[in-house]
């Protein structure tokens, strides 16, 4: 734009994946908040798009950080959920952005499998039936799969 470099969220999440494979989260994390909070100020066009949200939450899971994993799949459901209420309210401009999938749980899934905390178990399964609760009630594309198991 006028001969200046225009910063986009494909890129940040470029440098967010390459920080994730790193085993970095720390960072992913750091760029997420930062593209967060610069969309709600002037910059609306960095929001993070649902890719940014599942590189943090693998960047999570990949260095055993269930609680935290946990919370961005947690804040994706929430996001979820607030698009398919838009979208039933006929809001216009609300375009299919979020979209839940397996890969999604089975990341949570595989972080707490590999917890030391004492409820690990519980905590999985409660993971495995919200899984099958959103695939039954809103048709989400996030059925168990053998992975899940």
């Amino acid at each position: 734009v006028n001969g200046q470099l225009q910063v986009t969220v494909k890129g940040w999440n470029s440098i967010m994946a390459g920080y994730g494979r790193c085993r970095h989260p720390e960072d992913v994390e750091r760029i997420f908040q930062e593209l967060t909070q610069r969309s709600q100020q002037q910059e609306p066009h960095l929001k993070p798009h649902f890719k940014a949200h599942v590189t943090r939450l693998q960047a999570w899971s990949k260095v055993g950080e269930p609680k935290k994993a946990s919370h961005a799949l947690n804040e994706l459901i929430s996001l979820t959920t607030e698009q398919q209420r838009q979208q039933q309210r006929g809001s216009e401009g609300v375009h299919k952005l979020f979209e839940l999938d397996t890969s999604c749980f089975n990341a949570v899934l595989h972080a707490w499998s590999r917890s030391k905390e004492a409820d690990k178990a519980e905590r999985a399964e409660q993971y495995l039936n919200e899984m099958k609760r959103l695939a039954e009630t809103r048709g989400l594309c996030c059925r168990p799969d053998k992975i899940s198991y």
